[in-house]
């Protein structure tokens, strides 16, 4: 079969627009979609040390895709983009957690931090570390301990703390938030005795022989209701008070 052949002017005047056709279908791929959501004129904060504030945001399936000034960000505007005005107010990233305590773990960032003490010896030796730093006879507050530290005991005991606060009261709360440990004083301050009831769903854990209190306390035993969880809820919303005056946010 004879092979058929074409002008080569011919082929020359295609030539371009093959070119073109192929030009164009590179950069189809190269084209950004206009974003969802744009928020403008804002303060955002980004968590980014190399930018940590910037004007505006662009969201596209719920995803952030840019973050810069507002002419940057206004140039991913499109027909069906939904413009969102901040006024020059703080934006955030969002907070997204399975199961958080934004509150008590806020408070728990000028706590004495337990997490990862080895031992009661471990424990007592965070404690005087604190303690130098922060001379008084205000409350002693902690979090983070857990039952390995204490062997076989399983639970804390009043006499750790004791033996280095006789006269200020420490209140540290378990790993888990469901167990607290207090010494003697903090326990006196409570008006916890050996004749003081177990609150419902609470325990005042006691010495099987003298029934004295040990200084663990379980669930409920620790809340708003007993005058343990009054005096040291009371303690906790007097520094809250006291960081939120000394770290509040300055206007921009």
């Amino acid at each position: 079969m004879p092979m058929k052949t074409f002008p080569l002017c011919a082929v020359l005047r295609t030539l371009p627009l093959l070119l073109c056709a192929v030009s164009m279908s590179h950069a189809q791929g190269r084209i950004v979609e206009p974003a969802d959501i744009i928020v403008i004129h804002g303060r955002v904060y980004t968590e980014n040390p190399q930018l940590p504030w910037a004007q505006a945001v662009a969201i596209h399936r719920g995803k952030i895709v840019a973050v810069g000034d507002d002419p940057m960000i206004e140039r991913k505007r499109g027909v069906g983009t939904k413009v969102i005005d901040a006024g020059g107010k703080l934006v955030l990233p969002g907070f997204v957690d399975c199961h958080i305590h934004f509150i008590d773990g806020s408070f728990s960032l000028g706590r004495v931090n337990l997490e990862g003490a080895k031992d009661a010896a471990d424990i007592q030796k965070r404690l005087r570390e604190y303690a130098a730093e922060h001379p008084g006879d205000d409350w002693i507050l902690g979090r983070g301990w857990n039952y390995a530290m204490f062997g076989p005991e399983a639970l804390p005991h009043k006499k750790y703390l004791d033996e280095i606060f006789p006269n200020r009261p420490v209140f540290l709360e378990g790993y888990d938030g469901h167990t607290y440990w207090a010494n003697s004083k903090a326990l006196a301050m409570a008006g916890i005795t050996s004749e003081t009831q177990n609150p419902p769903n609470g325990a005042i854990v006691r010495d099987s022989k003298t029934g004295e209190a040990t200084g663990a306390l379980k669930e409920k035993a620790f809340s708003r209701r007993t005058a343990f969880g009054a005096a040291c809820r009371h303690e906790m919303g007097k520094r809250a008070r006291h960081h939120s005056r000394a770290q509040r946010w300055r206007r921009f």
